[in-house]
């Protein structure tokens, strides 16, 4: 696995060794072609001197051949200056030069020397042959070279450091990074490269997302382990009841106990799916049924707990017919009376039924509820003031409106401290 910084480093140093070698070849060319555009234009020139010299020379003017060689410039080796009659007239440098000078790299030029419209001589110049193998070239190109080389590895240097500077920079922003996804922690404001703090914000919200999962999962689960106290409630007040003769063992009893546990069952195998993952909502059936029979039958259930606290539950049975999901709504009520249960030392739980408004309305005569925690206690984990003297999580009402919203019943609750607390069950009437 390649770091961070040395993939950077990489990155970058390729990169500027290619720009730096592409622009170092460019410049060399440039700056090649522009000598070579200089040493012809100042042969240009020597030659236009020497052309006049020879004139004067020809003409018989004061001469020496120090003012010839002072026209003697790259890309010009030797200069000799010839009268009409082919007569040698003066020559630059000493007379073996032209004999030791190498013909393959060198060409000659000759210029006929006229005065009005007359050949009066001629100068032969001996030249390089390609202006680049010119002394002056050849220093010219030796210097350029060494100047791109220095220029080169100066720069390379001076970039490394500030690569390493900027690198240090990118990896303070990947380490900020690193550490909110490690940690929780509150998002970092100091991640100043726009793509990792686009990232940031993809991370923050998968944080925020997992956090939401992770919370409905507990919930979920936390309900799940909640509602098994429900049934075993049931099946230990039955068998303790039957121990101690209260309860008849008959056929209902013991079908009580078995529903009982099958809804265990049930649970279980909720919590079960939710660890693995594949928790899927069952489609909820409803059918027709009195349900002042199950009323009587989860009021059989509890009765012998509430006798022994000396609590009485007053029902007055009727028929009431519902369109529903006895399982769930047996549930819901089940979570209602045993919290009505707990929080009530003495006196009754009245359960009365309106069929005009599909309603049941349970009110104890126990603590209460304050006023400021009425419109809270149905929230997850939400326990009242004056309730948390008492055991338990705060899930039974959270776990009840869940249960009443899924068959489409709703639930108020109204309290005065210290003498009731009245919740109403209405059904939703479809039109």
């Amino acid at each position: 696995m390649v770091s961070v910084k040395k993939a950077f480093f990489i990155m970058f140093s390729i990169t500027i060794v290619i720009s730096l070698s592409v622009f170092s070849f460019i410049s060399y060319r440039y700056m090649q072609d522009y000598f070579t555009r200089y040493v012809d234009a100042t042969y240009q020139s020597s030659v236009e001197n020497i052309t006049n010299f020879a004139n004067s020379v020809i003409n018989g003017d004061n001469y020496s051949k120090k003012t010839l060689n002072s026209y003697i410039k790259d890309p010009i080796y030797y200069v000799e200056i010839y009268d009409d009659d082919n007569n040698l007239l003066i020559n630059s440098g000493m007379s073996f030069v032209r004999g030791n000078l190498d013909s393959l790299s060198k060409v000659t030029d000759e210029i006929d020397i006229m005065t009005e419209n007359n050949k009066v001589g001629r100068v032969v110049i001996i030249k390089e042959k390609k202006t680049l193998d010119t002394v002056t070239s050849k220093l010219f190109s030796k210097a350029l070279i060494k100047s791109v080389i220095v220029s080169f590895l100066v720069t390379i240097l001076s970039i490394f450091f500030v690569i390493q500077f900027g690198i240090k920079a990118v990896l303070r922003n990947f380490k900020a990074v690193e550490d909110y996804v490690d940690n929780d922690i509150e998002k970092p404001d100091n991640v100043k490269v726009k793509e990792l703090a686009y990232l940031l914000d993809v991370i923050e919200k998968y944080k925020h997302s997992l956090k939401l999962k992770d919370k409905v999962k507990k919930e979920k689960f936390d309900k799940l382990l909640h509602e098994t106290k429900t049934p075993l409630t049931i099946i230990k007040t039955q068998v303790e009841g039957a121990i101690d003769g209260v309860i008849e063992v008959d056929d209902e009893v013991l079908k009580s106990v078995v529903d009982e546990l099958d809804s265990l069952n049930i649970i279980l195998n909720d919590v079960t799916n939710i660890i693995d993952g594949t928790n899927v909502e069952e489609e909820i059936v409803k059918s027709d049924i009195d349900y002042a029979e199950e009323i009587e039958k989860i009021i059989k259930s509890i009765k012998p707990g509430f006798d022994e606290k000396g609590i009485e539950i007053i029902f007055n049975k009727e028929p009431f017919m519902l369109n529903t999901n006895k399982n769930i709504l047996n549930h819901a009520i089940y979570n209602v009376l045993l919290n009505a249960f707990k929080y009530t030392q003495e006196g009754s739980i009245e359960i009365e039924l309106d069929n005009a408004l599909k309603s049941i309305t349970i009110r104890d005569s126990g603590i209460g509820v304050e006023e400021a925690d009425l419109k809270k206690i149905f929230n997850p984990y939400y326990r009242g003031e004056n309730a948390k003297t008492y055991e338990g999580q705060g899930l039974g009402l959270s776990n009840v409106r869940e249960d009443l919203t899924k068959l489409d019943f709703t639930i108020e609750v109204r309290s005065v401290i210290n003498k009731f607390t009245e919740f109403e069950i209405t059904q939703k009437i479809k039109i």
